[in-house]
């Protein structure tokens, strides 16, 4: 029986290079804005095909974005 092969997670780090955020930005959003994500051994890890759909449910609908704060208490568009 052949056991087919996982999708490598994504760590912190380059899931918000894939997103083209900052590693603090993500660090500090994940958990509000529901991104999934998986806790291993003390580290966050994130798997790129789960960022795909969360992203396309994002999308633009005709609907306002949901305003993002940053920890400096300034909004970052998504």
């Amino acid at each position: 029986m052949e056991i087919p092969e996982r999708e490598p997670m994504l760590s912190l780090d380059q899931a918000a290079r894939y997103l083209q955020k900052s590693y603090s930005w993500l660090y500090a959003n994940f958990r509000r804005l529901d991104i999934p994500v998986y806790r291993i051994g003390g580290r966050w890890y994130f798997k790129r095909i789960e960022i795909d759909r969360w992203l396309s449910e994002q999308r633009y609908l005709g609907h306002t974005y949901p305003q993002v704060v940053s920890t400096h208490g300034g909004r970052i568009k998504l």
